[in-house]
Parts: structure tokens; C-alpha cells; sequence
């Protein structure tokens, strides 16, 4: 590999040679070591007429973002351009620049998210369960205790003489009052004002039923 060139006319040989070689593989056709060339040679020596052959093969290789900032550069420095090639090349920045607007993609669609209605008062099943066992089991117990409490004294043996009389008041007011307790506690569980979902657990079960389509495309 020959050694990079170091003093001022070692430079300026080389810059020459690079855009000759660029120039010439550039008139061939050969755009793409055109481009290896011609920056080669920019890089040593940042001339206006190498950053306008620069831009030229640049745009033919890949008329994009590099071409048109090359082009932009080679048209604000280059103050020896004729009439007609700085028009060539306001075209062809005019042409990048449009090429580079045709491949941006464009933006993700935003996630649309529903306005969320009101969300419904919620009772917890275990207060609706709840509730309704200890409604059902104090109805059971008041039925239970009236009766226990209407036969009290009346005579337990079918056929007289009499020999045993019920006893049953106590256990009759008991079974009352503990039913009395469990209804009023029942209904105090059923009657509780429903709990309304916050809005935390509206958005979850919202999204939870969206089904999200589409794909995006290469």
C-alpha cells in the first residue's frame, strides 16, 4: 500500500490524479468508484469543482440524502459554474430532494383510544352472596323461632293424659333474634351502595377488548 502523500505538491498530484480517475470512471459509467475517487480527492483538497463532480456521480448513483447535500455544497462554493450546468444541477437537486420525500416512511398511526363511558356501579359477588345467605338463613330462623315459640306449653304427647308439655320459649326467642340479627345484616350487605369501578379498571377492560389489525408493509 503506498504511503498517504505528505508535503504540499504530493498532495496536490495526488487530488489530481483521484479526480481524473474519478472523471474518467464517472464519463464510463461507473458511478460507484466514481464516487470512491472523487471522495478520496475531496478529502485531501475540499475544491468546489471536486464536490460538483462529486455530486454529479453521487446523484447518478444514488439520487437521495448524500447527492443532495453534495449538490447543495458543489451550487453555494462552485462560482465557476456556466449558466447551463448549474441548471442541470438545480435540477438534479430538485429531483433528490423529492426522492428523499418518496422514501421517508411515513408515520405510525396513532393507537386510537375510545372515550370511555361512565363506568357501571359494581356490587362484589361475595357481598351479593353473602348478603343473600344470611337473608335466607334469618328468614329460616325467624319461621323456626315463631314456631318454637307457638307451641310453647301446649302438650308434646298425642294423647291425654298429658305427661310432658313443650318448653320452648326460650329457644323460640333466641331463634327470633338471632334470625332478626341475620336478615337486618342480609339486607344491610344487599343494600350497600355498588362500588364504581375506577378509571384505571374501565381503560384495562376496554382495551382489553380492542383486537388490534393491520400490518405494516416492508
Amino acid at each position: 500500500m503506498p504511503a498517504p502523500p505528505t508535503s504540499a505538491q504530493e498532495i496536490r498530484d495526488e487530488v489530481a490524479r483521484l479526480n481524473s480517475q474519478g472523471i474518467e470512471l464517472y464519463k464510463n459509467k461507473q458511478y460507484a468508484q466514481a464516487v470512491d475517487k472523487l471522495a478520496a480527492a475531496y478529502r485531501l483538497d475540499p475544491d468546489p469543482s471536486i464536490v460538483c463532480n462529486l455530486a454529479r456521480a453521487q446523484y447518478k448513483l444514488a439520487p437521495g440524502q448524500q447527492a443532495a447535500e453534495y449538490l447543495e455544497r458543489c451550487l453555494a462554493t462552485d462560482n465557476t459554474l456556466t449558466e447551463t450546468s448549474r441548471q442541470t444541477l438545480e435540477g438534479y437537486l430538485k429531483d433528490a430532494r423529492a426522492r428523499i420525500v418518496e422514501i421517508e416512511p411515513p408515520p405510525a398511526p396513532l393507537l386510537e383510544i375510545p372515550t370511555l363511558p361512565p363506568a357501571a356501579p359494581q356490587r362484589p359477588l361475595w357481598r351479593l352472596a353473602l348478603g343473600g345467605s344470611l337473608t335466607a338463613l334469618g328468614v329460616g330462623l325467624v319461621v323456626g323461632g315463631a314456631y318454637a315459640w307457638s307451641i310453647d306449653g301446649q302438650c308434646a304427647t298425642p294423647d291425654p293424659p298429658c305427661e310432658r308439655i313443650y318448653k320452648t320459649t326460650a329457644s323460640g326467642v333466641s331463634a327470633v333474634a338471632l334470625g332478626s340479627a341475620a336478615i337486618v345484616g342480609g339486607v344491610i350487605l344487599l343494600a350497600l351502595p355498588a362500588r364504581r369501578a375506577t378509571p384505571a379498571t374501565a381503560l384495562r377492560r376496554t382495551l382489553g377488548g380492542l383486537s388490534l389489525g393491520g400490518s405494516a408493509s416492508p
